[in-house]
């Protein structure tokens, strides 16, 4: 056998039907003594027996079809390929990607030409025929350790070979007595680039685009969910353990996933290393890998925190775009639609603050964070990030950032100092997103005067939340709502956010006036029920406070709401009095 043509499958029958039914319709695999091996990653999903009855349809050369449950990924499968191929040269590409015509024969010939160790690649030519690009300049951006770039010396198919740092690894060849296989413990999706052709080299071949070797792939439409799993962890797994293989220096991989493309903390990033040198030792030591490595406590455990953004345009191949050059252009963009009053308000509440998490993250609210310079923001939203989130981190300025796709009602943030939510009405989903994150410094909750007393379906809305919230938590107050628009409301339980009480002569005064008044009217006090409606407004009031001895006031009189002195009872509590604002009822 000459040839073993091989690629890996994880539900995209479609596209490996046509891939494979392009090598067989245009270029001649018998003449070149080829066999086709498919490693389909997911054997018992639901496109699985449309692969295996199809792959089992082909005669004209010899065809296997591998399953290959675990581990799930793009470098165990790829392996595979090579142990399984019975060709002296093999050529591994995604099972989206069609060959030109004239590329079996030049990478044929060149092996020929070349008996030494080699991974050899071809330029990937565009959609419109009118770019190439020739290899991957070993630069680290948005997310990979590696960015396209194009040599001129592969333009044209029928220039020489030429030596290149590494390439995307849509397709590829090497000999397989030569393949120096990938980290054995790497998972999921990505990293292999650059790292494989360093291995290379470092076992004495060399990294080589070929220029007749030409190829289109079929980019994935990131609108839409992968269906395999693709994680942010399982990338940055696999660059911390193909790094520690090759004995580099961790400081790049940890700069850019922590810092430049923040998508760990450097606590999560510090943690998760410690775990990949540890099993890498065990690999070394026994000869065989512990994978009983954990995420940590609040990292989705779900395939989601996907690496890939919805594209607003274009191919996509460079960074994300980015709109607006500084954070002020866009917070003047974002300001305009969201409002002055709103967005000031949530930039007032994390100014300067520690970890600010943003439950249902938007564009605007980010920017309103942005603003206010914390020292971090996680971001948090069931959707993978939107345009604005590379936009964000293009002008984060000194600001850590993490963006979490996931259910913000199902995990949780450690240290969280200032809370934001949006998107939420229902007061049960609100109460427990507050519970669940523990902020100790404010809260800012978006939407209440659109879901105030009650939600769209009529169920309780955010005020009743926010009341039994501040009840059960003695200490924390409304320092701010705004009702224009959906409405606005920020808690605090930071002592320096209280509304200050009048002088102690003006209290004096004050008490000593409701007391005549009092007394005068009989001393009657409100029924339970009055009572109960009296807190609640107070509950939501910006000018309720608290005192030193942890008594609830109203700031504008200096009145305690209930119990009073002795025990004589509190303003809310007599029925001759007004709130000194007009919110009670009559």
């Amino acid at each position: 056998m000459k040839l073993t043509l091989g690629t890996a499958v994880y539900d995209d029958y479609d596209g490996l039907f046509f891939t494979l039914e392009a090598l067989r319709s245009y270029h001649d695999l018998a003449r070149y003594q080829a066999e086709i091996v498919v490693i389909d990653n997911h054997p018992d999903g639901p496109q699985a027996p449309d692969i295996k009855h199809y792959v089992g349809s082909i005669r004209e050369v010899p065809a296997r079809l591998v399953p290959l449950r675990e581990p799930v990924g793009t470098s165990a499968p790829r392996d595979l390929v090579f142990r399984e191929a019975e060709g002296e040269i093999v050529l591994v590409m995604d099972c989206h990607v069609m060959l030109t015509r004239g590329a079996i024969p030049a990478i044929l010939d060149f092996f020929q030409d070349h008996p030494e160790p080699a991974i050899v690649s071809g330029p990937l030519v565009s959609y419109d025929r009118q770019s190439v690009w020739t290899h991957f300049d070993p630069v680290w951006r948005a997310g990979m350790w590696g960015i396209w770039g194009s040599d001129p010396r592969g333009i044209k198919p029928d220039l020489p070979p030429f030596e290149i740092p590494a390439m995307g690894l849509g397709l590829f060849a090497c000999r397989k007595r030569h393949w120096p296989g990938f980290n054995p413990l790497a998972r999921g999706f990505g990293g292999e680039e650059c790292y494989i052709h360093e291995k290379m080299r470092r076992r004495g071949g060399k990294a080589w685009c070929l220029p007749a070797l030409r190829w289109i792939h079929r980019f994935h439409n990131q609108s839409r969910p992968t269906a395999y799993p693709n994680l942010w962890r399982d990338r940055v797994r696999n660059y911390i353990l193909e790094f520690l293989e090759l004995g580099l220096d961790l400081t790049p991989v940890r700069q850019h996933f922590v810092t430049d493309h923040p998508v760990l903390s450097a606590e999560d990033f510090d943690r998760l290393s410690a775990e990949c040198r540890n099993e890498w030792d065990a690999y070394l030591d026994r000869g065989e890998a512990t994978t009983t490595s954990t995420r940590a406590p609040w990292w989705p455990d779900t395939p989601e925190g996907t690496t890939t953004y919805p594209r607003t345009n274009g191919c996509g191949c460079g960074k994300p775009r980015v709109h607006f050059p500084s954070l002020q252009d866009w917070v003047a963009y974002e300001r305009k639609d969201f409002g002055d009053d709103h967005f000031g308000a949530i930039t007032d509440a994390v100014r300067g603050v520690g970890t600010v998490v943003v439950a249902n993250a938007t564009g605007a609210i980010t920017a309103a964070c942005l603003a206010g310079e914390p020292a971090k923001i996680v971001a948090i939203n069931r959707e993978a990030p939107d345009w604005w989130w590379p936009q964000a981190t293009a002008v984060r300025g000194n600001t850590e950032m993490v963006y979490l796709k996931a259910d913000p009602a199902t995990i949780g943030v450690p240290d969280v100092d200032t809370l934001v939510i949006a998107g939420v009405c229902d007061a049960d989903a609100a109460f427990a997103i507050l519970e669940r994150y523990k902020p100790r410094r404010r809260a800012v909750i978006h939407g209440t005067e659109q879901c105030g007393e009650f939600a769209s379906d009529q169920r309780p809305g955010l005020r009743p939340a926010i009341r039994r919230f501040v009840k059960q938590h003695p200490g924390w107050l409304t320092i701010r709502h705004i009702s224009t628009g959906a409405g606005l409301t920020v808690l605090s339980a930071d002592p320096a956010d209280r509304p200050q009480l009048p002088s102690a002569w003006q209290m004096v005064k004050n008490f000593a006036r409701a007391v005549r008044e009092h007394v005068a009217s009989g001393a009657q006090k409100v029924s339970r029920e009055i009572l109960e409606q009296r807190l609640n407004i107070c509950a939501l009031c910006d000018k309720r406070t608290v005192d030193q001895n942890g008594n609830d006031r109203c700031s504008v009189c200096g009145c305690m709401l209930v119990g009073g002195v002795g025990g004589f009872g509190g303003k809310a509590e007599w029925a001759d009095q007004e709130c000194p604002l007009g919110k009670w009822p009559h």
